[in-house]
C-alpha cells in the first residue's frame, strides 16, 4: 500500500545450557560412554562451564571454567584427568606396558577470530603417577618412577572451516600446539630443565560421492627440543 508496511521481528532466546551423551565402540576400550554438560555454553559473554568425560576403558575427565567479555580475551581455568594405559614399542617389539594417572591444571587466555581461528597461551602444571609398569624385555630400562611432575607454559593456534562440527563433509582443519617445560623432576631426584615440544596436525574433508562418501587425508607430526634429557632422549 501507499503507507508501506510494518515489519516486526520476534527474537526467542536459545537455552543457555546443553547436554550430550554418546557411545563409542573400538577394539581397545570395547564400549565407552561419552558425556558432556555445558553451562551457559550458548552465551557469548560472562561465565561458562564445560564438563566432559569418558566412562569405560582409559577414562578421562575435562572441566573448563571461563569468563569473557566481548572486547577482551577469555580467561580459562582448566582441569584434565586421565586414567590411561600406554604401550611402548621398539620397532615392532613391545618393550613396556604402563598404566598411569594424570592430573593437569591450566590457566590461560584465549581468543577467537572470525569463528575459524582460535589462539591461546598460558601456564600449566602436570602431575603423572604410574600405577603399574610392566617390562617385557630384559634390556629395557627399569627405573621405578613413582611420579613425574612438570611446570611450564604452552600456546596453541587452531584453524578450521569445516561445514559441520561433527561428521564434516568438506573443509580443512589444522592445529599447532607449543609446550615449554621449565621444570621437570621425578621421584628419583632427577631434575631436567628446558624441554619443549611442537605438535602439528592437519586434516581435510573432500566429498567423493556428494556427501555420502568423504575422503579424509590426515597428517600429524611432532618436534622435541631443549637441554637435558627426557625419557632417554638427550640434547
Amino acid at each position: 500500500s501507499e503507507d508501506g508496511y510494518i515489519l516486526r521481528f520476534k527474537f526467542v532466546d536459545n537455552p543457555p545450557h546443553d547436554f550430550g551423551v554418546g557411545f563409542r565402540f573400538d577394539s581397545q576400550d570395547m564400549i565407552s560412554v561419552l558425556l558432556r554438560l555445558g553451562l551457559n555454553s550458548n552465551r557469548i559473554n560472562g561465565f561458562k562451564a564445560d564438563i566432559s568425560t569418558k566412562l569405560g576403558g582409559n577414562q578421562w575427565l575435562k572441566a573448563n571454567f571461563s569468563y569473557g567479555r566481548l572486547l577482551y580475551p577469555k580467561i580459562n581455568l582448566e582441569y584434565i584427568f586421565r586414567n590411561s594405559e600406554l604401550d611402548a614399542y621398539d620397532m615392532d617389539d613391545l618393550v613396556m606396558n604402563m598404566k598411569f594417572l594424570q592430573h593437569k591444571f591450566r590457566l590461560y587466555l584465549s581468543e577467537n577470530y572470525s569463528r575459524r581461528i582460535s589462539v591461546g597461551a598460558g601456564i600449566e602444571a602436570d602431575f603423572l603417577s604410574p600405577r603399574k609398569v610392566m617390562y617385557l624385555r630384559h634390556d629395557a630400562s627399569h627405573e621405578d618412577y613413582k611420579y613425574v611432575n612438570t611446570l611450564g607454559s604452552f600456546a596453541y593456534l587452531h584453524y578450521d572451516n569445516l561445514d559441520k562440527a561433527v561428521f564434516a563433509n568438506r573443509g580443512i582443519a589444522g592445529k599447532v600446539n607449543f609446550t615449554w617445560k621449565d621444570i621437570l623432576f621425578d621421584s628419583n631426584g632427577k631434575k631436567r630443565m628446558n624441554y619443549g615440544s611442537v605438535v602439528f596436525g592437519f586434516e581435510g574433508y573432500v566429498p567423493i560421492i556428494e556427501d555420502r562418501l568423504v575422503f579424509v587425508p590426515k597428517l600429524y607430526g611432532s618436534l622435541l627440543f631443549g637441554k637435558g634429557s627426557v625419557d632417554g632422549i638427550s640434547d
